[in-house]
C-alpha cells in the first residue's frame, strides 16, 4: 500500500475543504493496482487531486485504512471537514465513508449518474 501526498497539495485542502471526490479506478496502469485519488473542488470548477493511493485490492480494510489517514489529515492541519464527498458506486467504500466520515454528507457523482440514466433510457426504450 502507498498513499502520497504533498504539503502543497494539503495546502490546497485547507484552502477548499468544503466537496471532495474520491474516484477509485481500477486496472489502468501497468502493475494492475487499483488507485484510489483523493480530489477537491477548487474555486468552484477546478478539480485537483490533492493525494492517491495504490492499494493492494480493492477491499474495505484498504479503504478504510486510507480514510483514515484523510481523517488524520484534516486533523492534523486543523482543516475543517467536508461538507460533501461525492463517490462512484463501489460499496466497500461507501460503507467505510459512511462509518469515518459520519457526519458529512455524501452523494454519487454525476458521472456516474448519468451513466445510471443512460442505462435506464436504453432499457427502457
Amino acid at each position: 500500500m502507498l498513499f502520497f501526498t504533498h504539503y502543497f497539495m494539503i495546502r490546497i485542502l485547507r484552502d477548499n475543504p468544503q466537496v471532495i471526490i474520491l474516484d477509485a479506478t481500477y486496472g489502468t496502469q501497468k502493475y494492475g493496482l487499483p488507485l484510489f485519488t483523493i480530489i477537491v473542488i477548487a474555486r468552484v470548477v477546478i478539480a485537483i487531486p490533492v493525494a492517491h493511493y495504490f492499494m493492494e485490492r480493492v477491499a474495505e480494510n484498504n479503504f478504510t485504512w486510507a480514510l483514515e489517514v484523510l481523517q488524520d489529515l484534516y486533523f492534523k492541519y486543523e482543516i475543517e471537514l467536508p461538507r460533501v464527498i461525492f463517490h462512484d458506486r463501489d460499496r466497500a467504500c461507501i460503507n467505510v465513508l459512511h462509518a469515518i466520515f459520519s457526519t458529512t454528507s455524501t452523494m454519487l457523482c454525476r458521472w456516474h449518474m448519468d451513466t445510471d440514466v443512460r442505462v435506464w433510457l436504453r432499457v427502457a426504450f
